[in-house]
């Protein structure tokens, strides 16, 4: 950027601060947040143990326009006994209610009850008495809890957004407490295989729906083997899963998108903890700053498999374990500087299985091993209620390696090491009453290097070689990738209508392509009523093509990036007792999907192999249904979806998608009290298509059979399970915790994943997926 950009950048900035700080006092009539009114005196028991300073409860109340509670759920817990006290309070609680333009609206706030010490004992010779502790909220006289609210709104430029937070985080049936898993259960999401943590969503492939922390890119959220997640879950504030049409300040995905907020557990003191179950063990240490604006948190997590599995499974060796930093600080109450950095590695060991009267031979081996960190730093300015700025950057590693080998096959391996840096920026602003406006930059750059060993291929026009002649090469190729993207979203607040007009720019350079790419998004809301709202929204997406497909050897670097059309409608319903009801019908259409192909081309330097080719289409379209409840001490939500993906390319007609399933049905249930909490999940799929082998015929070269399969049409059965959850906390009086047994898969169904086949695909039966598996675990805390 030349002198004159950046004087001219600086002169824009310096106009646009003056603006904002001009309508200052507009913008805070834009949007007011719900004001106590009155709310039942608290007082913890006679004899109640006291907490530490500090300590709070947070609740997540849900409004009407009339300023009265219908509904209130735990989002930050502090023990059971206040917990209780809390839950019992906000549902006798009133509010002024929250306003939009002058007109009262109903609303979800976090509410945060500040805990004080109970009323000390009346002493004979008190010389006078103590001041009463100031309150943090307007409340009535001689409150025994303060309290904070803040608002939450819907998401502008977002068509739909489900929000997971608090126990809803961590006790879903079926998921070993991690967060991501419950993105199985959300509407839009199909089965995936085998119980990977990678989603299929809306009809596109794995790759198309991307995983955010604190707003950057992370490939690879999982441990290997089907493993949990490589975050802490007491480290994930928030979940927010887009089904499609996500605004316009994420991109580079054609499909969905997962973001996780990180941050450091509330506590009022220094908190250790260690959890413990079947597969590994984590321990997590929280201290706070003394003057309360900050924390620095810690957690290590590691698995016990290499103890575990030669006892079952010799030969197998499997191993993981990852690590998170997580500190935060605000000098004031318009700034907050944060960092977090993560990391993980895993190992899997399959050679000494190999052999053992295995299906392999002897002197086979597999591996596999991962290695990854990140480094996220953020800094936070809020100069005016108008205005907030944030700046943020991130650097990574990647490292993976691959090694197999079969006698007379060869050897086959990879070592992939990818270097990541990224920074944002953003700007929210609030220009008068009925205008708002984001505006940012996104920059994402990678540098990838892999050495591979492979058996060497025939040369063009050559016969195959005999497996005993089989030779090997050594090859290294790299990949440089950049991405600078700059977006811009108008929002027009005209109640009841509202409407997210955004453009985004991308700029992608990666192999031969340099190539700008313009993505415009319009989402609209429409109030029926109260309590309905319409809502409309389509877009255009990109995403860059997978750092495989693009090397100079083996790959095709003139791939062009993927594009997606995103279009969906529905409604959103609040109902009473904490109902929210979902409807929503879209179409997706993709184009320049990559494929890989044998073909041969001309060129004027001969004939050339053309590994990959852009030239797939596809499109999807369905209806989604989700009726999700939150009411005192309960959680839970039905969701269907319907759907319909095909594929095609080069004139074909259209077939369907490898992994579309018609129908998904989830069930999901939990309800806690008195210190337990139990719950449940059902999952109903449709089966996957799959295609029949019409015949084989037998290669002299390789020694095998070549099956001639026919189109995608006969589907394995449909797939249903059932997991289910209890949890039971304790108090040991320094010590407090929880234990649980959570169960995928109770009653062993039998789901069907694909088809498996004789060596000369004579006959096939059925590949069967997980079988029931059961974890017990018990955390402890010391605070």
């Amino acid at each position: 950027m030349g002198r004159r950009s950046r004087l001219a950048l600086v002169a824009w900035l310096a106009m646009t601060a003056s603006a904002v700080a001009q309508d200052a006092t507009e913008a805070e009539d834009a949007l007011t947040s719900p004001r106590l009114i009155e709310a039942p005196p608290l007082e913890l028991p006679e004899g109640a143990e006291p907490l530490p300073e500090g300590a709070s409860v947070e609740l997540v109340l849900t409004l009407d326009a009339q300023g009265a509670v219908t509904a209130a759920e735990l989002a930050a817990p502090v023990r059971e006994d206040v917990d209780a006290l809390a839950l019992e309070a906000a549902r006798a609680m009133r509010f002024e209610p929250a306003t939009r333009g002058g007109e009262p609206i109903g609303a979800r706030i976090r509410f945060r009850y500040v805990v004080t010490a109970p009323p000390p004992p009346p002493l004979e010779a008190r010389a006078e008495p103590a001041p009463p502790p100031e309150p943090l909220f307007e409340a009535p006289e001689e409150p025994e809890l303060g309290v904070t609210a803040t608002i939450e709104r819907e998401e502008e430029g977002a068509a739909s957004r489900i929000t997971l937070r608090g126990e809803e985080l961590t006790t879903v049936p079926g998921t070993f407490g991690e967060p991501l898993r419950a993105v199985a259960s959300l509407p839009g999401v199909a089965r995936s295989p085998f119980g990977l943590g990678f989603f299929l969503v809306r009809g596109s492939d794995f790759q198309n729906t991307g995983f955010l922390v604190d707003g950057f890119p992370v490939p690879l959220m999982y441990h290997v083997g089907a493993g949990p997640a490589i975050l802490s879950s007491r480290f994930v504030d928030r979940m927010d899963f887009y089904a499609g049409n996500y605004p316009v300040r994420y991109g580079r995905y054609g499909g969905g998108l997962i973001a996780l907020d990180s941050s450091i557990p509330d506590v009022g003191s220094p908190l250790g903890e260690a959890s413990l179950d079947a597969a590994r063990a984590s321990v997590l240490a929280v201290v706070p700053t003394e003057d309360g604006r900050g924390a620095v948190a810690a957690a290590f997590r590691r698995s016990y498999f290499e103890a575990i599995l030669p006892l079952v499974q010799p030969g197998l060796e499997l191993s993981f374990m990852d690590y998170q930093v997580l500190g935060e600080y605000a000098p004031d109450d318009r700034m907050e500087v944060r960092f977090f950095f993560f990391g993980a590695n895993d190992n899997l060991d399959q050679s000494g299985q190999l052999g053992d009267g295995g299906f392999i031979s002897e002197g086979s081996r597999s591996r596999v091993s991962f290695d990854l960190q990140r480094l996220i730093a953020t800094l936070r300015v809020t100069p005016d209620p108008g205005t907030r700025l944030t700046l943020s950057g991130m650097v990574g590693r990647d490292a993976s390696g691959f090694d197999a080998s079969q006698p007379g096959l060869g050897l086959l391996s990879f070592e992939l090491e990818a270097f990541f840096a990224g920074v944002r920026f953003e700007a929210q602003l609030t220009m008068s009453r009925n205008l708002r406006a984001r505006t940012g930059v996104d920059v994402n750059t990678l540098s990838a290097r892999i050495l591979g060993t492979a058996p060497v291929p025939p040369g063009l026009g050559e016969q195959p070689r005999p497996l005993p002649t089989l030779t090997t090469s050594d090859a290294s190729v790299g990949v440089v990738e950049a991405f600078a993207a700059a977006y811009y979203e108008q929002v027009f607040d005209f109640s009841p209508l509202e409407v997210s007009a955004g453009l985004r720019v991308d700029v992608m350079r990666y192999g031969d392509v340099l190539e700008p790419v313009f993505d415009p998004r319009l989402v609209s809301r429409l109030a029926l009523a109260e309590w309905i709202t319409l809502k409309v929204a389509s877009g255009l997406f990109v995403q860059q093509p997978s750092p495989f497909t693009i090397f100079r050897v083996g790959g095709n670097p003139t791939i062009p990036p993927e594009r997606a059309w995103q279009s969906s409608g529905g409604l959103e319903m609040t109902l009473p007792m904490g109902l929210e009801a979902f409807l929503t019908g879209f179409y997706n259409r993709q184009w320049n999907i990559a494929r890989a192909t044998d073909e041969i081309v001309p060129t004027d330097d001969g004939l050339r192999r053309v590994f990959f080719r852009a030239d797939q289409e596809g499109h999807s379209f369905g209806l989604e249904a989700m009726l999700r409840m939150r009411h005192e001490g309960f959680y839970g939500w039905v969701t269907y979806t319907l759907s319909r993906a095909e594929r095609w390319h080069s004139g074909q007609a259209p077939e369907v998608f490898g992994f579309d399933q018609t129908h998904v049905l989830n069930v999901v249930a939990s309800y806690g009290f008195d210190g337990w909490r139990f719950g449940g999940r059902f999952q109903l799929a449709s089966g996957r298509p799959a295609r029949d082998a019409e015949g084989a015929r037998f290669d002299a070269d390789t020694g095998g059979y070549l099956a001639i399969f026919g189109p995608r049409g006969p589907r394995v059965p449909y797939s249903h399970q059932l997991d289910v959850r209890i949890d039971r906390e304790f108090d040991l009086g320094a010590v407090k915790g929880s234990v649980y047994l959570d169960v995928i898969n109770v009653y062993f169904s039998e789901l069907p994943e694909g088809r498996l086949f004789q060596y000369d695909y004579a006959r096939s039966g059925l590949l069967r997926g997980l079988p029931i598996i059961p974890s017990i675990g018990v955390r402890g805390t010391l605070q």
